[in-house]
């Protein structure tokens, strides 16, 4: 079973692998909306979701992508946990 922190620190390892998220506190940086602040491009976007479908064994579907849920690193959690109890 995956654990939430584990999702957490995954996705922030992989957004700030080549630069800070532009928030100090953890709270901040869980509720960054990343796509909508242009923080990432839409290269980095596919290798984030292929690198997330290989290290949890999950695979995002279109729906998921389009959530308001996927903008975030909590939402994007949430949604790896769901697709990974499945």
């Amino acid at each position: 079973m995956i654990s939430e922190e584990a999702v957490r620190k995954k996705i922030l390892s992989y957004l700030e692998a080549e630069r800070p998220l532009p928030c100090a506190a953890e709270e901040e940086k869980l509720s960054f909306e990343f796509l909508d602040s242009n923080f990432v491009d839409s290269i980095k976007i596919v290798e984030l979701v292929t690198r997330l479908e290989e290290d949890f064994g999950v695979r995002f579907e279109p729906e998921d992508m389009q959530s308001v849920d996927f903008r975030t690193v909590k939402g994007m959690t949430g949604i790896i946990l769901r697709l990974a109890s499945r």
